[in-house]
């Protein structure tokens, strides 16, 4: 969800997205939900999402069409926004909102990336060209800038963030301030980005406190995971003890049966990669359920 957290900053919360918009009054308000995929956003505005940002980029005809003809409406029942990282996802939605002739313009947000990353613009001024080809479009309509900088490697700085993060951030700032510049956004631009790894250098670096030269709303994506791993989230969280937040307190235990001891030093357990799918490290063990309190200090899955 995206919430609002009060003034300064976005805020943190154990959902999937947050929000802190500059008309948004004291406290704690629902703003919208975001997705990565159409068949996501048609689910969430069949149960009355108000707003749906898409964080992803639209391609599919048939999702093309279905978002005309529910979001694109006189009087639609939620807002949809969607991403575009290329002049071509620009020139592939075009034409097909032209076929379909809706009633509104579909809001577009700049997506930068990075090089070796995934989607999205890999400069800022590529990120200006696409921005540039969504407001020469009679269908489409600039409505902010977007990033991902949660998989972002290499070099740390001195603040225990990626520079590689830190730059990435710095060119949503810099397309950001462009098009405010140039007066390009149809509307307040919406500032998002963020992920599990480091909402507090989104907070610090693109925060409404951070010296925006014009009103912006930003949206602080939280993260994909309702539940947060020992391991990961740990090393690199602003929560987890290696950043000095203190230990995460696990939100889900998986415990299993030894099934057998074959030799010194190595167990088996009841339970794989269909109980646990993993995609950075293998689980931690946290104790033994028949001997409470004894060490499992350098056990290892």
């Amino acid at each position: 969800m995206l919430l609002d957290a009060g003034p300064g900053c976005p805020g943190l919360d154990a959902g999937d997205e947050q929000l802190r918009s500059p008309s948004a009054g004291e406290g704690t308000s629902v703003w919208g939900f975001t997705v990565a995929t159409p068949r996501q956003a048609m689910t969430l505005a069949s149960w009355g999402a108000p707003r749906i940002l898409h964080a992803n980029l639209l391609v599919d005809p048939a999702a093309i069409a279905w978002v005309a003809e529910t979001a694109l409406v006189d009087d639609p029942a939620f807002r949809y926004l969607c991403q575009a990282g290329s002049v071509a996802a620009v020139e592939l939605l075009d034409p097909e909102l032209s076929r379909l002739r809706p009633s509104r313009r579909l809001d577009v947000l700049v997506e930068l990336g990075y090089s070796g990353g995934r989607t999205g613009a890999r400069s800022v001024s590529d990120a200006r060209a696409v921005a540039e080809a969504i407001t020469a479009t009679s269908t489409l309509q600039w409505a902010g800038v977007t990033a991902y900088e949660g998989l972002v490697g290499g070099e740390i700085d001195e603040d225990r963030y990626p520079i590689g993060a830190v730059h990435l951030l710095r060119g949503v700032r810099e397309t950001v301030e462009w098009g405010l510049a140039a007066g390009r956004f149809a509307d307040v631009p919406i500032v998002s980005a963020g992920g599990s790894a480091y909402p507090d250098l989104v907070a610090r670096d693109l925060g409404e406190g951070s010296g925006w030269s014009a009103p912006v709303t930003v949206v602080l994506r939280a993260g994909c995971a309702h539940i947060h791993d020992h391991g990961l989230y740990d090393r690199i969280s602003p929560f987890g003890s290696v950043r000095g937040g203190g230990e995460l307190r696990a939100a889900l235990e998986l415990r299993a049966r030894v099934l057998s001891a074959p030799e010194p030093g190595r167990l088996i357990l009841g339970f794989g990669r269909r109980e646990v799918p993993t995609d950075d490290r293998l689980p931690v063990v946290l104790g033994v359920l028949d001997a409470p309190g004894a060490s499992t200090s350098g056990w290892t899955v």
